[in-house]
Order: C-alpha cells, then structure tokens, then sequence
C-alpha cells in the first residue's frame, strides 16, 4: 500500500475518527484505551504490566494527526522501498500538526 501525499483540504471536511485514523500496530501506550462507539465515550486505564517499550500518547496524537490532515493510504497503488516510505514519512511528520 502506497502512502500518498495531500493537500490538506482534501480532507473534505470529516472529522478524525478515533477507530478509523489510528495507527495499527501493537498498543505499547502506558494507557489503555476503550471506545464505546454506541455511548460515543472513551475510557481509559493504566496498562498492567507496564510496557517494556511505551510510546507517549503525546508522540501519536501528533502524528496520528498529522497523517490525518497531510496523507492518505492508497490500496490502488504499487508498494515503494523503504526509502521512498522514510522520506514520506520525514516529509509529512516535519508539518506542523495542524491544517
């Protein structure tokens, strides 16, 4: 899958949706957390045990963010290198997290 590069008003205006635009990859947070889509409320608690590599929640939120406003994951297109995928990423994370 190709990451692509956007024009941050091409997110049409839609919201960030929690379960949709989150990484996927194993949970390492210090917290766990848990949407409860019919409520439309998250909870959370502290990780037991703790992690033995934890990413702060801080850290993702941002990117989180900035993959949501500056790129999008296109299934259409051709997988790239390692290298092309680093450099899109250093790209998109050196944004400034916002629109």
């Amino acid at each position: 899958m190709m990451l692509a590069k956007i024009n941050p008003t091409e997110t049409g205006g839609r919201r960030f949706e929690f379960p949709r635009d989150t990484f996927a990859f194993a949970n390492e947070l210090h917290w766990e957390y848990h949407f409860d889509a019919a409520a439309g409320k998250t909870t959370f608690s502290k990780r037991n045990p703790k992690p033995t590599y934890a990413h702060r929640c801080f850290v993702l939120t941002r990117a989180a963010r900035q993959f949501f406003y500056h790129a999008r994951f296109d299934a259409d297109q051709k997988l790239a290198s390692d290298e092309i995928y680093r450099q899109l990423i250093r790209e998109i994370t050196s944004r400034i997290s916002c629109r």
